[in-house]
């Protein structure tokens, strides 16, 4: 965890990715989140009218930027894991500066195109990366093509079904 604490400690941006598992982020990440507490003071300090830890002053991250699938087709599957990634933050006194969110991920595997075509959502995922290098935030219209409708919802349901069926 010391080598892992050193690069986040040395980051200008914190990207998080995880899956939406249960409403939230997976275990390992949430572990990762617990012990990375060392990169903040014990004391409190009032930020925004709210107590919060201030950050070591090696602790470079100003921003964090969060990267999430899930399986399920609509994007409000994600505001849970949001609102804590909004919580963690302001805990570690970083930039919220967003999300790049992918419903139904599990379609972007050529084996499940279905003939859906989802080159032009590759590049976008591409582009949301350049542009959180180079500009700091990613454009609303590259976050958008991400999570574009791939087929309806009730093709994916149809699909899901004819997969698992009573599994």
């Amino acid at each position: 965890m010391t080598e892992v604490l050193a690069k986040i400690a040395d980051s200008d941006i914190l990207v998080l990715a995880t899956p939406v598992y249960v409403d939230g982020m997976t275990g390992s990440l949430k572990s990762l989140l617990d012990r990375s507490i060392p990169l903040l003071h014990g004391r409190f300090e009032l930020r925004d009218d709210h107590c919060r830890h201030p950050r070591r002053e090696y602790a470079k991250a100003e921003k964090l930027v969060l990267v999430s699938v899930s399986g399920f087709t609509e994007m409000d599957n994600f505001d849970p894991l949001i609102h804590h990634m909004k919580a963690i933050s302001k805990n570690l006194g970083c930039e919220f500066v967003g999300s790049l969110l992918r419903p139904y991920a599990w379609m972007l595997d050529p084996s499940w195109e279905q003939g859906a075509p989802v080159n032009d959502i590759l590049e976008a995922i591409k582009q949301a990366g350049y542009e959180l290098v180079s500009d700091g935030t990613m454009k609303e219209e590259t976050l958008a093509a991400v999570a574009r409708d791939i087929i309806p919802r009730e093709e994916v349901i149809k699909m899901m079904q004819g997969h698992f069926g009573d599994k």
